[in-house]
């Protein structure tokens, strides 16, 4: 279903020379819209980017191969992005759980 639905916006908007192989080729994906905020007033435990992470007092902070600290990217919260679905893609993320990203 989601292959012919993207194949025909595809002709829609004349690319009928792209459609078959974009279609053929996507894959499931997440937008993420962010929105600037004060990191005080950002919850505990929810999806970020930048700032401090959301971690134990005794976290042992990530470093590289040389021993230098990395730097903290985001922090997905996945009970945000559940259930949903989008032209028939379920989205293969866990339904619960915080990962870090640095």
């Amino acid at each position: 279903m989601m292959i012919e639905h993207l194949q025909k916006i595809l002709v829609q908007n004349g690319q009928e020379r792209w459609a078959w192989p974009l279609a053929e080729s996507a894959e499931p994906a997440v937008k993420i819209k962010t929105v600037f905020s004060d990191e005080k007033l950002i919850p505990i435990g929810i999806s970020k980017f930048g700032g401090m992470p959301h971690v134990p007092f005794e976290f042992d902070w990530p470093k590289s191969k040389a021993g230098i600290p990395l730097s903290f990217l985001a922090q997905i919260h996945f009970a945000e992005f559940i259930p949903f679905q989008w032209m028939g893609w379920k989205v293969p993320l866990p339904e619960e759980g915080l990962i870090s990203i640095f």
